[in-house]
């Protein structure tokens, strides 16, 4: 049987990155309102990036956890 004890803190992980998600996304939201508002495109934004990247290494961890 695979050794689980970092199941509980990848699970905590996930919690907050879809906090942090949630966060982005709202920020990202005003910023397009502001700009759309102003007659502007908005600007390209680091979020969507760190959340990728949030995933990534999420799933990785998961993976990891699951063969070994």
């Amino acid at each position: 049987m695979p050794d689980r004890r970092g199941l509980p803190a990848i699970g905590v992980a996930l919690l907050v990155l879809g906090a942090v998600t949630a966060g982005v996304g709202y920020v990202r939201h005003r910023a397009t309102r502001r700009a759309i508002r102003a007659g502007q495109l908005p600007r390209d934004g680091w979020g969507p990036a760190a959340v990728t990247v949030g995933v990534l290494v999420l799933a990785v961890l998961l993976i990891a956890a699951a063969v070994l």
